[in-house]
């Protein structure tokens, strides 16, 4: 339960990011906007976070590395979503 309940908060700052980031902006494309907001300022600060777990604890890189990617990529279509949404052309 508590593992669901970490996921939510996650996400819930994430959306909170991203309501924050995304007029300061300045480009009109909605992939522009979605390739910063998800590789730029999401992707950056996961990966300098999730592979600083390594040098702590033993962990899987491999797994680590995917799981890393499928979020980056995730947040990446879901900003493009809300910005197609939003009517950002």
């Amino acid at each position: 339960m508590s593992y669901i309940i970490c996921i939510i908060g996650t996400d819930i700052v994430i959306g909170l990011v991203f309501d924050y980031f995304n007029p300061l902006i300045e480009s009109e494309s909605i992939i522009t906007k979605s390739l910063i907001l998800g590789f730029v300022i999401f992707g950056v600060d996961l990966f300098a976070f999730n592979f600083f777990v390594p040098i702590v604890f033993h962990a899987d890189i491999l797994d680590l590395f995917i799981r890393t990617i499928v979020d980056i990529v995730f947040v990446f279509i879901g900003s493009c979503i809300i910005n197609y949404k939003k009517g950002t052309l």
